[in-house]
């Protein structure tokens, strides 16, 4: 499959991801599982793909000429894995500067936009200049609240190259993965066949943290509020230890709304309120706003998150390059961008096909094709067509009118992928596909059932029902809950979701639900009445009743409708897993 181009990986995953479904929901009803194919080849369960355009950043300066400007401390230089010299996004230049002059700061930028180093890099930045100040006290500077577990171990591996030769910044990672103790070789061990290196400056378990609550606390929501509750803890934020309290980073602020929001805010009060002054917030996140548009409620919203004054200058959002028209001079030929993309390992072939348009100096493929494109209008009219949004694949084939086929419009997005110059490329584009589940299998009772593979209580004029597999010999059943209607007084077999399945949940119990086999799927032989309780149901109605209850009410719409359907006792499904585990 890695020759397949993103039309035909997309084909792909359509095809085996149906594939996967036939073999997932087999029948061994010949009628059902032919009427489940059928279904399933017509259902649209697969969209896309769709490409999606995202415009280069704005740059801005880089850390070396803020540290000139004396924007960044001089000793920040010490801190590994960053590149000095390579230019920041402006709108990471413009959260540093921010920031480092003691403001908060609400950083609102799409992903991929280096949202991590927009806040990290000044914070570092503080307790550099507290280093080189001879502040070293030990205690927390700086809360790094993430909404999950895995965002926290994302940063890990991060904080851990930066700081190596950092041994004055202490950092740790509290979540409920952090051991209460560890080994005194515990370091030594862990990097072991991983070629992991664990400084002495990270703290890695809880007893360590509490002894000397590190400079750089990364948790969560969850764990903080245990943090501040439990008496073992509550030292870490004993207020001697926030004196130098400066920061609470929120990332991804747009997960704490409603009663979460709520719920954190008041955190919020408790832990700030134990420190001498109240320390700077920073939020991060990819959708809290447009700007132009929402600068107030994103104000708003962090105002009362954190019960700290906020400004819409405190409002930090991404720029970005915007293509110009003012180069356009000719129409590239379709087959050109196959031959280009052909001859990609060639850039003396490359620059042959390119010349016929544009006489480009560069024996470089990517600043080649960065030159080539900026005046080539198929290029500037894909922008005009994705510029409001991602379009599916087919829409933006069609809006070139039979200038270019499906191959050349592939092959010109992968060529504008690869144009770049100075690090900036024209822009970026990327496909994207969307798979659903299947809401379930719906099928009516009696000698000529149907299927429908979307969420129904009819099929014409019959009940539906929802059915199931059995995972072991593929016979298949209803799943449903058999239950009094108060208006006529007569029990139906609903469907698991016409169910309220948390009834008793004041009790903590359950609504069970129970599984019907249908008659034509057994043989008599095979009708065990000490494990298979006989029902008569309604197949247009539901109506349902125990077959042997001569005087049971019944629905009006005639014996015809009436079937068999056997419930299976508890007794039955134990000795099933039974024999499963066996």
């Amino acid at each position: 499959m890695s020759k397949k181009n993103a039309i035909e990986r997309s084909k792909y995953i359509n095809e085996q991801y149906k594939d996967y479904l036939k073999s997932s929901f087999e029948f061994n009803n010949s009628k059902l599982q032919k009427l489940f194919e059928q279904q399933l080849n017509k259902e649209e369960l697969f969209k896309g793909p769709y490409v999606d355009l995202n415009l280069p950043f704005q740059r801005g300066k880089s850390l070396n000429e803020l540290i000139e400007d004396g924007i960044v401390c001089k000793s920040f230089e010490k801190l590994g894995d960053i590149d000095f010299k390579r230019p920041l996004y402006s709108h990471q230049e413009e959260s540093i500067r921010s920031i480092c002059s003691g403001r908060s700061a609400i950083i609102t930028t799409g992903t991929g936009s280096g949202k991590t180093e927009s806040f990290l890099y000044p914070i570092l930045n503080e307790l550099m200049s507290d280093v080189e100040n001879g502040n070293r006290e030990v205690g927390v500077r700086a809360i790094f609240l993430y909404p999950m577990n895995a965002l926290v171990s994302d940063q890990i591996d991060r904080i851990r190259k930066i700081l190596t030769q950092c041994p004055e910044i202490t950092y740790g990672f509290f979540t409920g993965e952090t051991k209460e103790r560890v080994p005194k070789d515990y370091r030594e061990k862990y990097g072991v066949g991983n070629d992991t290196f664990i400084p002495e400056n990270e703290l890695v378990s809880r007893e360590e943290i509490r002894k000397n609550p590190p400079h750089l606390l990364f948790t969560n929501y969850s764990m903080l509020e245990y943090l501040l509750i439990r008496p073992n803890d509550y030292s870490i934020f004993s207020p001697e230890r926030l004196n130098n309290w400066k920061f609470v980073v929120l990332d991804e602020a747009h997960s704490y709304y409603g009663s979460l929001g709520i719920e954190l805010s008041f955190l919020m009060r408790r832990l700030t309120g134990l420190a001498p002054k109240k320390p700077r917030f920073i939020l991060t996140s990819a959708t809290l706003g447009e700007q132009g548009k929402s600068e107030s409620e994103i104000v708003n919203f962090a105002r009362s998150l954190t019960s700290v004054s906020f400004d819409i200058q405190d409002i930090i959002f991404s720029k970005r390059i915007m293509l110009s028209n003012s180069k356009l001079s000719y129409t590239i030929a379709g087959e050109d961008y196959s031959e280009i993309k052909k001859a990609k390992h060639d850039i003396l072939t490359v620059r042959t096909i390119g010349n016929k348009y544009k006489n480009v100096d560069s024996m470089e493929l990517k600043s080649y094709l960065y030159e080539l494109f900026v005046g080539d209008r198929n290029v500037f009219h894909l922008y005009e067509v994705l510029k409001d949004g991602s379009k599916s694949f087919k829409s933006i084939l069609a809006s070139f009118n039979n200038q270019i086929t499906s191959e050349q419009l592939i092959d010109l997005i992968d060529l504008i992928n690869m144009a770049e110059k100075d690090g900036i490329g024209i822009f970026d584009l990327k496909y994207h596909s969307f798979v659903r589940p299947l809401a379930g299998a719906y099928v009516t009772i009696g000698d000529d059932p149907q299927l429908g593979l979307t969420k129904t209580n009819m099929i014409g004029e019959l009940k539906a029902f929802e059915a199931g597999n059995c995972r072991y010999c593929n016979s298949p059943y209803i799943i449903g809950k058999i239950q009094r209607n108060e208006a006529d007084g007569l029990e139906y077999l609903y469907q698991n979701k016409e169910v309220d399945i948390y009834e008793n949940y004041g009790n903590n119990e359950f609504v069970s639900i129970d599984y019907f086999l249908m008659s034509n799927e057994l043989n008599e032989e095979e009708v065990d009445h000490d494990t298979l309780e006989e029902y008569k149901v309604c197949a247009k109605c539901g109506a349902i009743h125990p077959a042997g209850n001569l005087k049971a009410r019944r629905c009006n719409c005639g014996d015809s409708f009436q079937h068999s359907i056997f419930k299976v006792s508890k007794q039955r499904k134990t000795e099933k897993k039974r024999r499963s585990i066996i």
